[in-house]
């Protein structure tokens, strides 16, 4: 009972942080005269980056669960250990999704992030982007986990 009460309390704050910053951002505008910066626009990214982090330490098992169920739904089970942890940007230093990491158990358990590295290249005409399953929260000093893929990522639209 008292776990239930604890996640229904999460789900509501949660959900009550995104609809602040939906409001907030249906509220608050720049004038059409003003620098092509948008306030409402980065309040309410800002409102989603910080939420991630929340949802995955909330959410992580379920999502978790209904990856690995839509990979054995299509012959694509994974015979390892998974666990969902938050995709950090190297640039900008931001929680920008959620992805699936998977590899033996003692490894899995070491991962707490993703980094994600970007570069484009011939007048941006191609875009690389390296996803890498990181100890710790820190993509300044990356400590790859070494026999650990990403399976699955999870966008959140910003």
């Amino acid at each position: 009972m008292i776990t239930l009460f604890r996640r229904i309390k999460w789900q509501l704050g949660i959900s009550a942080a995104f609809m602040l910053g939906f409001a907030l951002a249906s509220i608050i505008q720049a004038p059409p005269a003003a620098a092509k910066i948008d306030l409402g626009d980065l309040l309410e990214g800002a409102v989603k980056v910080g939420g991630v982090k929340l949802a995955i330490d909330e959410f992580g098992p379920e999502l978790n669960k209904g990856i690995n169920s839509l990979l054995d739904n299509n012959d694509a089970s994974v015979d390892a250990s998974t666990k969902v942890v938050p995709i950090i940007s190297v640039i900008g230093n931001k929680h920008v999704g959620a992805a699936q990491v998977v590899g033996p158990q003692e490894a899995v358990d070491r991962v707490e992030a993703v980094a994600q590295l970007e570069q484009d290249f011939i007048n941006k005409l191609f875009r690389v982007r390296a996803m890498v399953p990181i100890e710790g929260d820190d993509v300044k000093e990356l400590h790859r986990v070494k026999g650990v893929a990403v399976s699955a990522m999870i966008d959140i639209k910003l």
